[in-house]
């Protein structure tokens, strides 16, 4: 890595659905070292249609920074947030339209493995608070879809 980014690691955050395994696809496409855990990946490509999530089951879920060694970037949800270290990570917030979120979970029935209302889900995080103690970007699904299939990534 080059510039103000050395030394920090990329983390890629959003709410599911929002295009987090895009952007670590491509994150790892251009040489990155993503964390990830395959038995994970398998068993959640066995829920979903995706074959590419870039998860590890250990991090998703709790920002736990020393899993983070030897890698440089890492996907997170937004629960997870907490446990990062803002002196340490930039991240990069995945927004989409809150309806195409709803749509594409329901199409896993994301619901029922959760146990409570997608839309209840989506909107218990508020991004500008979650966000505010990081360097950060947020970036819009549909632009990065737009060049992630322009390049056939």
């Amino acid at each position: 890595m080059t510039g103000w980014l050395v030394g920090l690691k990329i983390i890629v955050a959003g709410r599911p659905r929002s295009g987090t395994s895009m952007m670590m696809r491509i994150l790892d496409l251009s040489g990155y070292r993503c964390l990830r855990d395959m038995d994970w990946e398998n068993k959640l490509g066995e829920l979903r249609r995706n074959r590419y999530f870039y998860e590890h089951k250990d991090f998703v879920h709790t920002g736990n920074m020393s899993l983070l060694e030897g890698y440089d970037a890492a996907k997170v949800m937004p629960g997870g947030i907490a446990g990062l270290d803002p002196e340490r990570v930039f991240i990069i917030w995945m927004d989409r339209e809150r309806e195409a979120v709803l749509a594409s979970q329901s199409a896993y029935d994301r619901g029922s493995l959760i146990g409570k209302d997608l839309g209840e889900d989506f909107d218990q995080w508020n991004v500008e608070e979650l966000l505010a103690p990081f360097r950060h970007i947020r970036l819009s699904y549909e632009a990065v879809a737009a060049i992630h299939l322009e390049r056939n990534l």
